[in-house]
């Protein structure tokens, strides 16, 4: 152990060294004792450390004094160096030792087609826009996950009777409503989501009053509370899809009560939704004509699930695409689910990065039998299967975005079948199915057949004898869309394909609207159309016979008793090796008479900038469940300490 006496001694040689070396140190007036070491040793010690300081900074100075011009740009050079590498060292040393994770922040605006009108559940699904806001601001007894699996949201547990016709559902009994903090709410349960809230909600489903698309998903369905936190729902007779109904979201009783269905639709509450889902309603902007132009949510801090980490999202609404575009490209808006194949490559920011969610759905032409009579020949539907090229098609109109479906069901489903008869491209084998039935190809390139002439039959018990006519009747039909970029590019490039086999297809494109009605009345002979399904398939309403009719889905007017039979027994099958079977063979009676072209299933394109990370959702079944996953969505990130230094997090 070195001594104070022996600090003392080392530093007056120093000095005695720098004196001999340099003819001593300028303008330096040495202590009295500085032939005396011990002595000043002593007054070092009697000092402490507080003297040894002093003296050393006194000896630091007074030698950075006596070093000549060059030698003191050296040493600056080398501290500078020393004082840079520790400092690099030191950063080294944090990054190898922390880890970068996302944290709470940030304002994501993103950019919707279209005005919200009614955020509200028992009316959303009319409107992209009011759907979008409403899968954030309310909760559900289930909601799709990410993978488009059914999962609970409010449900603490549920149990399915034996006899499946009954689900008895307890609710999570810590959620509050947005405004449970307002001073008006006197009732503690109305601050709180009880099972009065849900029951409240599937009664207004219900009620024809209210006009609400949802109400057939549950027609039948018998409600009944059993405590404030417990519900019991009956169904007439067993459904095994019957939780994918139960994903709508849950009104508020204790504001919607008092508001009667006629004044329902003006409620100011259809645009300043009150919820209790991960984000809160903050505010709205109007332009002179009363229409939203802006509309901003917020965090809900007491989110009863897991809470988001984006702190705000505002969103933005366009007219057209147009103007989104010059909005995105002009950086005031971050993400936009509102782009078509079309336009995507005028996007023009390099930090945008397109992400694709798969769905659950198809596009299919359905025939009309009923408003075509050529389409009831099986031939002629087999040969359109024949003379469809799906690649090509998938190439022009999606720009690759999508991938061909030969099935009712799609192949991002596990029970799509791959060993379904496949109608493979082959335009030799069509125009042979057409001549080997009568079709004849004109000079024109046109197919004609001969027909018996239909005649009004004489009067019974004339003796009127009527000449048998005949008459040539063309191969054409009428091709009806909606006016979507990618599906009338999607019905001209099929009349191009068809038109190679003599078939003369005319196009009719629609508006919204216009398509409602169409749709609604069957007013078309061929519709390219979309159908969606859910991730546990249930293609009842899309292809049995009862759903012919509006408001069923059976687009092709489909009938045939063995798939009805299918399709019953399918809804009342709870053992999933049994639904594959069923659905297999649904799929293949359905494509062996072949009431439609399946065309392909369409990949949903959401376009954000690349600072968003935690997009985990990979299957949705409508654009809004892009939010499935946003709880994990961040903008801004965090270092902290990992492994043994985690202590250092504060």
């Amino acid at each position: 152990m070195i001594s104070r006496q022996t600090t003392g001694i080392k530093l007056i040689n120093i000095f005695r060294f720098l004196k001999n070396k340099r003819g001593g140190l300028p303008n330096f007036k040495y202590p009295d004792n500085f032939s005396a070491p011990s002595r000043f040793a002593e007054a070092i010690a009697r000092r402490g450390g507080k003297g040894k300081l002093s003296f050393a900074w006194m000896l630091i100075r007074k030698t950075f004094a006596a070093l000549g011009r060059v030698e003191k740009t050296l040493v600056f050079l080398l501290l500078l160096a020393l004082l840079a590498s520790s400092a690099k060292l030191t950063y080294n040393f944090w990054l190898a030792r922390t880890i970068l994770v996302p944290t709470n922040g940030g304002t994501l605006t993103e950019g919707i087609i279209g005005n919200p009108r009614y955020i509200n559940p028992l009316f959303s699904q009319a409107k992209d826009a009011d759907t979008d806001l409403a899968k954030l601001i309310f909760s559900s007894l289930f909601t799709p996950g990410q993978n488009g699996e059914i999962k609970p949201d409010l449900v603490q547990e549920y149990d399915i009777s034996e006899d499946k016709k009954t689900y008895t559902i307890k609710i999570k009994n810590n959620v509050f409503w947005h405004d449970h903090e307002n001073d008006q709410l006197t009732q503690e349960s109305d601050k709180i989501l009880t099972a009065d809230d849900i029951l409240y909600t599937i009664k207004a489903i219900q009620n024809p009053n209210y006009k609400s698309s949802l109400r057939g998903n549950l027609a039948g369905v018998e409600s009944e509370k059993i405590d404030d936190w417990t519900i019991k729902l009956s169904l007439r007779s067993p459904y095994e899809p019957f939780l994918q109904n139960l994903t709508f979201g849950i009104l508020p009783s204790h504001i919607w009560r008092y508001i009667n269905s006629e004044n329902t639709p003006l409620a100011q509450y259809n645009v300043q939704p009150i919820g209790s889902g991960p984000y809160i309603f903050d505010t709205l902007t109007k332009d002179a004509n009363g229409n939203i132009v802006s509309l901003t949510l917020k965090k809900n801090n007491e989110y009863y699930g897991e809470k988001p980490l984006i702190e705000k999202l505002a969103f933005k609404f366009f007219d057209n695409q147009n103007s989104l575009l010059a909005a995105i490209n002009s950086g005031l808006i971050d993400a936009t689910a509102y782009i078509s194949e079309e336009k995507e490559a005028e996007i023009a920011r390099p930090d945008i990065k397109k992400y694709n969610f798969k769905t659950p759905g198809y596009f299919a032409v359905f025939f009309n039998q009923e408003k075509a009579k050529i389409l009831t020949e099986k031939n002629v539907r087999l040969a359109i299967n024949y003379l469809t090229d799906k690649d090509k098609l998938i190439s022009a109109a999606l720009k690759n975005n999508g991938q061909k479906t030969e099935t009712p069901l799609p192949p991002t489903l596990k029970e799509y079948n791959t060993q379904t008869k496949v109608y493979a491209f082959d335009l030799p084998y069509a125009n042979t199915i057409l001549t080997n039935s009568g079709w004849a190809l004109g000079e024109n390139g046109a197919r004609t057949k001969e027909f018996k002439k239909e005649t009004v039959p004489p009067p019974i018990g004339s003796n009127i004898k009527i000449k048998e006519e005949k008459e040539n009747i063309p191969l054409e039909f009428t091709l009806t869309t909606s006016d979507s970029p990618e599906l009338k590019k999607s019905a001209e490039v099929l009349k191009e394909q068809w038109q190679k086999g003599g078939i003369n297809v005319r196009l009719n494109i629609l508006n919204a609207d216009e398509m409602q009605s169409v749709i609604r009345n069957r007013d078309y002979e061929a519709l390219l159309f979309g159908e969606i399904l859910s991730v546990t398939p249930d293609p009842f309403i899309f292809w049995h016979s009862s759903e012919i009719k509006a408001p069923g889905l059976n687009l092709a007017l489909y009938s045939n008793k063995d798939t009805d039979k299918i399709l019953e027994e399918l809804r009342q099958t709870f053992d999933a090796g049994k639904k594959m079977e069923l659905l297999a063979a649904f799929q293949a009676q359905i494509v062996d008479d072949a009431p439609a072209v399946f065309l392909f299933n369409r990949y949903l394109g959401y376009w954000a900038k690349t600072s968003i990370e935690g997009m985990e959702t990979k299957i949705i079944v409508l654009p809004a469940d892009r939010f499935a996953s946003v709880k994990t969505w961040s903008l801004v990130k965090k270092r902290i300490w990992d492994g043994k230094w985690k202590f250092l997090n504060f």
